[in-house]
């Protein structure tokens, strides 16, 4: 019998390593990133477009950075004209998303502060839009009541790209109107403000009323934007949409556009014929007018922040359902599409309930609308009663979606619901806790995907789709804490990551494993009640999760949400005792860890240690020990002296299923990422992998095929990659046998077999190459159907192995599915043939071929493409002025252009060729974090493929003659 022993304490830390090899990395990154005292560009007040760039220093430039020798560094003579020509073209946004300091930009504006002044709050909106929908133009009036907490004889609130036609203030009780002796206008930091003739007097009211016009945003994925889709019969539809977060509301209507600023809402708004329009709220009623148009009235809001605010015309269709607990929930897309949002709609519609249960707080508004939007730049957007989705993400066809596509719309879906109390009833205070929204719904997601899903097994792969995304960013030097200090606004953009996601997401099952399910949920429910349509912060919780549990929860999660990086705990046995220990998990460009960091906790961590015997826990005795980090609950790395790691391998070996799946998964994981800090040699990564040919679980085999496949890809040395690919092969063999080529069985059985067959392919398995080439033809010649899973494998390897690629393009161009699309786009990035990559990525930025929103997931798969990676990157630099239009201020996509974009790289000359970039490119408006994290981890790699090479090789050697390969 199995005992499991959870302990909770203070591991002791082991501080060494780094010293100058640490202070030099940092230092040198500080220099880099800010370096050569150029500075960030002018903000411009426009509405409409940004600046022409300079076409000759733009080509002198490309020709210096396309052509660095072999050292990466180019003549130190010409390094700076180099700079001098990339910031020529530096485009000038037409307003700004990076800057180096907060301060106005306006030579005598008057208020100089990160934050609006809290002198004034708004308490209730009152907006009317009346938008002329064919020339693009966002015109209307909101009404603002105003509570003054501190006697003022001024306001300031937000606008970008509005202009303010008329302004007016009066006393709400008495009328008296206010004279305004001053209006200024601060374009860079978004600030209106107006000067008032005498002050506004604690505890009054008062009314602000504003007239304003701007634009709806044609070729834009924020703000009030229009979207577009195309009919069976080939008709070009429009929508107008919004998408408000971070702080986009003040592109659409004046606001004061931060979230602890909240307030209620009520919206009107016109209509042409033959549209309708969604809001918040249920319409009220609505009144037709003269000209055609009707105008619609919404009901009144629960108070929310501004972010969360949205309102969408269109002429789309719905189903709909009532919950169990009796909320109206409706599913939105263009009449064609909506039978397939039949399971967005079920799975929201059980989320609704479900969470309304264990939070023990019913869902507060009277609807919940889902709506699939043609062009968005994200998954979903939590407006509170009406939530936005990509349509990959929402829309469900089983002739196009794959088993991870299920995965992920039932997962975006289960997020987005979560934020109806995580983020919508109640709101970080400030960006800085924006984890207080994102890992929660992120956390939250999967016990609503395995309440409406249970056959999905969802929660249990929560370390493979989530934990892992956040530890591998999270062992890097250029982390961060979860908890970040917001200083400037421009900074907001950037903290949408894996940091806030999947690390607050993780460390929250942690305690959610800890305390136990009932606990933790009774520590939320006091937390969610006491700030009900209010705002909190970190602190918040752990006083709420505190007075429940009666352990001191701010010391213990301080030291996990104030530091970045995570521990790894190493085990030892002496005499059958276990000594515990814990250091800094953290990675460098040397292998080595580094201490020149300053942390209020010295990189301690109070650790919820979880570990297995085989006999019972007994006087701090371990007897016949099964491993550590029970299922990999625990945020942290786990490593055992060699003899320990000797012992598992063995057992693993002979008696695999003497192992839980996750325990299986989390051996070979740690054993894997250990290597990436000099900790472990591969080769105890490796022995462990021999055992995988008799795995039948999905999870051990998904963690460790992509390993693996990374040993193979990364190493120079061709011998080794031949070996490799034979070993690979072999292991693969039995489940190629058993899983075979019809697309049957459980979700992860399909997910399995995807996953083994594209390994195959990667591995160049003759038979599976023979079978899938046969598919190809017969599919794309002969119309003979492939399902959808073996689609994105058949389509994609076809075309890796000489598959006809015109034809392929022509089915991408005729597909008026957005999933579909994706599988064939992923395809025709499959090609080897350089001619044809370089006519794909002329094809991927036409949005009269290919949607803007799609042009981010085709350079992804282009830049995987090994023939892609050089071709894709040097696109980005040639055409960067666009990638920067189209994405700087775009919440996730710049971010998600340059990491992945780079993360297929592997060569120093690759490194030194993003080095130039981006030193001569200081502003990547929303991507900031990712450029060091990009160049973190391909230092890494290439340290760690120099350090372990010859070691690889002698593995692959002795295994070769060991199994005759």
């Amino acid at each position: 019998m199995t005992d499991k022993t959870v302990k909770y304490q203070l591991l002791p830390t082991k501080e060494d390593g780094g010293g100058n090899g640490g202070d030099t990395l940092v230092e040198d990154r500080n220099k880099y990133y800010s370096c050569c005292g150029y500075p960030q560009p002018k903000r411009q007040v426009q509405i409409f477009g940004v600046l022409g760039v300079l076409v000759i220093g733009f080509i002198i430039a490309l020709i210096i950075l396309l052509s660095v020798d072999d050292t990466g560094s180019p003549d130190n003579h010409d390094s700076n004209k180099t700079c001098s020509a990339f910031l020529h073209t530096r485009p000038t946004p037409s307003y700004s998303t990076h800057a180096a300091t907060f301060t106005s930009t306006h030579p005598s504006f008057p208020y100089h502060h990160v934050r609006l002044p809290t002198s004034i709050k708004p308490i209730h909106y009152d907006l009317h839009l009346q938008p002329n929908y064919q020339k693009l133009i966002n015109q209307g009036n909101v009404t603002i009541l105003l509570h003054c907490h501190q006697t003022t004889n001024f306001i300031v609130f937000h606008v970008r790209g509005l202009h303010i036609h008329d302004i007016g203030i009066i006393q709400s009780t008495t009328d008296d109107e206010f004279a305004i002796t001053e209006t200024l206008e601060d374009p860079g930091n978004d600030y209106y403000y107006v000067k008032l003739n005498s002050s506004l007097t604690t505890g009054g009211n008062y009314t602000l009323t504003i007239q304003f016009t701007g634009a709806i945003y044609p070729n834009l994925l924020r703000g009030f934007y229009r979207s577009t889709y195309v009919t069976p019969s080939g008709q070009k539809r429009y929508l107008y949409t919004t998408d408000f977060e971070p702080t986009d509301a003040r592109m659409a209507f004046p606001c004061f556009d931060e979230p602890a600023m909240k307030a209620t809402f009520q919206l009107s708004i016109v209509v042409p014929p033959g549209y309708h329009a969604l809001f918040n709220m249920p319409e009220r009623n609505n009144r037709s007018l003269a000209n055609g148009d009707t105008i619609l009235y919404f009901d009144k809001t629960v108070p929310m922040s501004t972010y969360l605010v949205a309102f969408i015309i269109s002429d789309f269709d719905h189903l709909e359902k009532r919950s169990k607990d009796n909320v109206l929930v409706r599913s939105w897309t263009h009449a064609d599409k909506v039978q397939e949002t039949q399971l967005s709609l079920q799975v929201a519609a059980d989320c609704v309930s479900y969470y309304g249960d264990i939070f023990n707080i019913k869902y507060p508004l009277p609807k919940l609308d889902l709506v699939a939007i043609p062009d968005f730049s994200s998954g979903g957007m939590e407006n509170w009663g009406l939530i936005t989705f990509n349509e990959v993400q929402f829309l469900y066809n089983p002739n196009y979606a794959t088993s991870i596509n299920l995965f992920y719309i039932i997962e975006t879906v289960s997020h987005e619901v979560a934020h109806q109390w995580f983020g919508d009833l109640v709101t970080m205070d400030w960006w800085s806790d924006v984890w207080l929204n994102e890992g929660f719904a992120t956390f939250v997601s999967y016990l609503g995907m395995q309440n409406s899903h249970p056959e999905l097994e969802a929660y249990q792969q929560f370390n493979l789709r989530t934990m892992s995304r956040a530890i591998v960013d999270d062992s890097l030097p250029s982390s961060h804490p979860v908890y970040q200090p917001v200083n400037n606004p421009n900074q907001i953009g950037a903290l949408f990551d894996h940091i806030s996601y999947d690390k607050g997401a993780s460390l929250l099952r942690m305690l959610y494993e800890y305390f136990g399910a009932k606990t933790f949920f009774t520590s939320i429910e006091t937390y969610l009640k006491a700030y009900t349509y209010g705002n909190a912060k970190s602190s918040n919780l752990w006083d709420a999760m505190s007075s429940v549990t009666g352990e001191n929860v701010n010391n213990i999660m301080n030291t996990w949400l104030l530091q970045m990086n995570y521990p790894v705990v190493t085990l030892k046995l002496s005499h059958n005792m276990v000594t515990v220990s814990q250091t800094r998990f953290l990675e460098d460009k040397n292998g080595q860890t580094l201490v020149n960091q300053t942390s209020p906790f010295k990189y301690k961590w109070l650790i919820p240690f979880c570990y297995e015997t085989s006999d019972g826990y007994i006087n701090r005795t371990l007897v016949g020990l099964n491993g550590a980090n029970c299922n990999q609950t625990g945020y942290y790395r786990v490593n055992y002296e060699a003899k320990m790691w000797q012992n598992l391998i063995n057992q693993i070996q002979s008696d695999d299923k003497s192992l839980s799946v996750l325990d299986k998964a989390n051996l070979l994981d740690d054993s894997f990422y250990l290597t990436k800090i000099g900790s472990l040699n591969p080769s105890v990564f490796l022995d462990l992998s021999r055992y995988l040919i008799n795995e039948t679980e999905f999870l051990p085999l998904a963690t460790s095929i992509p390993d693996l496949t990374y040993i193979v890809s990364t190493v120079h040395d061709l011998s080794s990659q031949t070996v490799g690919k034979k070993y690979l092969k072999y292991l693969l063999q039995p489940h190629l046998k058993s899983l075979g080529w019809q697309d049957t069985g459980s979700n992860n059985m399909r997910l399995l077999r995807i996953s083994v067959l594209e390994a195959a392919c990667f591995a160049g398995d003759s038979p599976t190459v023979r079978n899938i080439s046969s598919l190809y033809r017969d599919w794309l010649f002969n119309n003979k159907h492939i399902s959808a899973n073996l689609k994105s494998v058949v389509l994609s390897c076809g075309i890796a192995h000489g598959g006809d690629w015109n034809n392929l393009l022509q089915r991408y161009y005729a597909s008026k599915d957005a999933t579909d699309r994706r599988i064939l786009m992923n395809a025709l990035a499959s090609t080897p043939d350089k001619a044809t990559l370089k006519r794909l990525l002329n094809i991927v930025i036409d949005t009269s071929k290919v949607k803007a929103s799609e042009t981010l997931k085709a350079m992804i798969a282009i830049s995987k493409n090994p023939i892609g990676t050089d071709l894709a990157w040097n696109f980005i630099i040639i055409h960067w002025n666009l990638f920067y239009k189209r994405y700087a201020s775009d919440t996730f996509s710049m971010a998600t252009l340059i990491s992945h974009s780079i993360k297929p790289m592997k060569t120093q000359v690759q490194l030194d060729k993003i080095k130039l970039f981006f030193k001569c490119t200081p502003d990547v408006g929303t991507g900031q974090n990712a450029v060091p994290k990009a160049i973190d981890q391909l230092e890494t790699k290439i340290a760690w493929r120099k350090r372990y090479e010859g070691k690889i090789k002698t593995w692959l050697n002795q295994v070769q003659q060991t199994l005759k390969l």
